[in-house]
Order: C-alpha cells, then sequence, then structure tokens
C-alpha cells in the first residue's frame, strides 16, 4: 500500500497485490506547487519506487516539504574600497531550504556612471540539508578602469522546480 502525505500525491497502482518474490509496478511521489518530495517513510528517497522480491507487506507514505524562500544570503566580505589594478573578492554564505537542491549565485556588476548592472558571474552551488555554502566571486580590477564606486548586486536563484530568489549588494569605491 502506498500513500501520500500533506503536501503531494502518488501515482501509481494502490495497494497492489504482489505473489511472494514478485514484483510490484511503479509508484512515483508527485508534489504538488510549491512542495518537493522528501522521501518514503521507510527512508527511501527514489521518487519513483519499485518494490522487488516482495515477501510480505508493504506500507510506505511519500513525505513532502514545502519549498520556502532561502533563510538567507551574506556577503562576508567587508572591504569597501579597493586600488584599481588588484583583485577585489567578494565572498558569502548561503543556507537554502531545502539544502540538497542546488543553486545559483550570479553576481551583476553595475560601474560608475552606468544605469545597468552587466552580467559578471554564475556559480552554481550545493548544501546538506539544515546546511550552508560558501560562495566567492573574484574581480580582477584594472589600472584604467574608470574610478568611483562599483555596486555588486549578488542573487540566488534556485534551479530545477525551486526557484525562489533572494539578494543582496554590495558598493565598493575603486580609486
Amino acid at each position: 500500500t502506498y500513500t501520500a502525505g500533506s503536501g503531494g500525491t502518488i501515482s501509481g497502482t494502490s495497494p497492489q497485490t504482489v505473489a511472494s518474490g514478485g514484483s510490484g509496478t511503479a509508484v512515483t511521489a508527485v508534489p504538488n506547487s510549491g512542495y518537493h518530495f522528501v522521501n518514503w517513510s521507510d527512508a527511501s528517497t527514489a521518487n519513483s519506487r519499485t518494490d522487488t522480491n516482495v515477501n510480505g507487506n508493504i506500507s510506505v507514505t511519500a513525505n513532502f516539504a514545502a519549498n520556502t524562500i532561502p533563510t538567507s544570503l551574506t556577503i562576508a566580505s567587508t572591504a569597501t574600497s579597493v586600488t584599481r589594478g588588484r583583485q577585489f573578492i567578494l565572498s558569502g554564505l548561503i543556507t537554502p531550504t531545502p539544502g540538497t537542491i542546488g543553486f545559483n549565485v550570479i553576481v551583476w556588476v553595475k560601474k560608475p556612471g552606468r544605469s545597468y548592472y552587466s552580467y559578471s558571474s554564475n556559480r552554481t552551488v550545493y548544501a546538506g540539508v539544515g546546511g550552508s555554502a560558501s560562495w566567492q566571486y573574484k574581480y580582477n580590477t584594472l589600472k584604467t578602469q574608470a574610478k568611483g564606486t562599483y555596486v555588486f548586486y549578488v542573487q540566488y536563484v534556485g534551479s530545477g522546480t525551486y526557484l525562489p530568489s533572494i539578494s543582496v549588494k554590495k558598493s565598493v569605491v575603486f580609486r
């Protein structure tokens, strides 16, 4: 017997009658919009499962959890100015929920006298459940670059079907 917990449904036949030693047919956990599949009540994390070599009753529930916006995206770098011709490093930490899904950390840069941001970097990062992941971005400045305030816009975007977004900004004077 296969059932769905709150936040989703199952696709496939339930209950199933299987001869001893035989195999059942596939059953898939299908999350509702705004939810993701976590696991089955027997700890299996295979979203679609086919039980084989069945020798007794099986009764499992598909567990789902709500997608939430990341709890934090921080810039750890404290520098507020940098000498042109030197490398400027932005670094930080992100705590996603759920943590096992890959996410992109994207950096945009607004140069002095410009009214728009230019795309600069995109990196995929992963964190374990309940954990955090660090990220780093290196910006090589040129001696010939304009002096003034550069604004770094760091954005998190979840991947796959998990797409919440969060962002932070940091202004740095290039002298």
